[in-house]
């Protein structure tokens, strides 16, 4: 199973709406407004526009606590669900943009898994010897990053208070997290 999933965090660039489906599912749409990491060619951050859908619990929780400015953090499941897509700059060489498409095909058709091949982490642990495909819950528990990757998972009380109210709803350690002191939470 070809898995993956992204973080992105933005501002929230209009009010929030809940809505509801004809079933009774909340349901809430809005953009991210994410600056890029890198500066261009004039020394200017570009920005780009996350379009993000968010369901259930999580529609009702967006729509109560999160508003125009607010700073948020999108969470997917990978391009295999139909949810994230690869968008490449045109400024790409052919080839390059051939090997992105190849990558992109490939993972949404299950014909390669990135979790399927040795999995070491920062500290050394093997956590997959690549024999194996991770499962859906293996991955969503990870609370670790591989040796190849600079950086850290920052720890709860590090996080800013808007990524702290995802984490107590999507994060790994959510079950471990000490409860507010004020306010309502679901």
């Amino acid at each position: 199973m070809a898995l993956n999933r992204i973080a992105i965090q933005g501002r929230i660039t209009k009010d929030i709406e809940l809505r509801y489906t004809n079933s009774g599912k909340a349901v809430t749409s809005f953009t991210l407004a994410v600056d890029r990491d890198r500066k261009d060619a004039n020394g200017n951050r570009g920005v780009d526009f996350i379009d993000c859908t968010v369901w259930e619990k999580g529609a009702e929780f967006a729509a109560q606590y999160f508003g125009k400015g607010s700073q948020a953090v999108g969470y997917w499941w990978g391009m295999n669900s139909g949810v994230i897509d690869v968008q490449l700059s045109p400024d790409l060489p052919a080839g390059v943009r051939c090997l992105a498409e190849c990558l992109r095909r490939d993972i949404i058709d299950h014909s390669i898994d990135p979790f399927r091949f040795p999995l070491v982490d920062q500290k050394g642990v093997e956590h997959s010897d690549g024999k194996r495909w991770l499962i859906p819950e293996e991955i969503m528990s990870m609370d670790w990053l591989l040796d190849c990757v600079d950086g850290q998972i920052p720890p709860f009380e590090k996080l800013k208070p808007a990524a702290q109210n995802v984490v107590r709803v999507l994060g790994v350690y959510r079950d471990q997290i000490p409860p507010e002191k004020e306010g309502v939470l679901l």
